[in-house]
Order: structure tokens, then sequence, then C-alpha cells
């Protein structure tokens, strides 16, 4: 049975969208409270899906565009499957057509 997933947000850095007075180059912007962003990085929720990446943990997320216009953080919870696929070994060849060779 498949296992039901929810959206976890990256609690601690918000997004706003872009106004009308702010340049066109600007995306969005945004304020990162430390001490909230602390707490989650430390909380199970986040450290059930951290990762390894030479040696060190790490929090993959996306950055997903909002309706409104805004950006929102997205932790990805992507794991791979323990499912092993059994590689085909010694297999059919394909038929070789050496006969038919224009030259």
């Amino acid at each position: 049975m498949a296992e039901e997933k929810s959206t976890i947000f990256l609690k601690g850095i918000r997004t706003f969208p872009r106004n009308e007075k702010q340049p066109e180059t600007l995306i969005s912007s945004g304020v990162v409270s430390i001490d909230e962003l602390k707490a989650f990085l430390d909380s199970p929720e986040a450290k059930n899906h951290y990762t390894q990446y030479n040696g060190a943990n790490q929090l993959k997320f996306g950055i997903w565009r909002t309706k409104i216009g805004g950006v929102s953080l997205i932790v990805d919870t992507w794991k791979p499957s323990n499912e092993v696929v059994p590689k085909a070994i010694g297999g059919p060849k394909a038929e070789s057509n050496e006969d038919d060779l224009p030259f």
C-alpha cells in the first residue's frame, strides 16, 4: 500500500511576492527567523528527511511558485525504494546481420 505523503513547509523561512515598486528582476523577498529555523532543523519532522553529503547532514527542499506570485519552500521527502530490481543476465542477444552488409 502506498504511503500517504504530507507537505512539509520549511519553517523559519518566509517568502513574499514581489510588489510593483520593486525591480522586475527581483523574484521574491524573504525573511529568516533564526530561532524558528534552528528549532525546525532540530525537530524529528526535519531530521527524518536528512540526507548525507560528504559526511554532513543536509535537508533537501524545493522552491515552488505560489498562486499569489511568491514562492514556498517545501522539504523534499522523496526517498529511494529499498526494492532491488534484478538485472538481466545472459539474456537473448540481438541477431547479427553481418551477411547483409552492403560492402
